[in-house]
């Protein structure tokens, strides 16, 4: 499909040139990075190990996740 007509759809569909904008920029982002992590070796966790740690992460929250990175090395 010709790029001007599936943009024209966007549109159609309601969007304005700020919304098709970051729709493009993330989805480029997104694929960018993903190439980049492939392309070093990354495996993706299993679904069932990724639930685990988003749940486990829900709970504890984010604060304290690296202390080595703090300047005191402690959270």
């Amino acid at each position: 499909m010709h790029r001007n007509l599936r943009r024209a759809g966007v549109f159609a569909a309601g969007w304005d040139e700020q919304a098709y904008h970051s729709a493009v920029a993330v989805t480029a982002r997104t694929t960018f990075i993903s190439k980049i992590i492939h392309g070093h070796g990354f495996v993706p966790m299993s679904p069932e190990r990724a639930k685990a740690s988003a749940e486990h992460r829900a709970t504890v929250g984010y604060v304290g996740l690296y202390p080595q990175l703090t300047k005191s090395g402690a959270a």
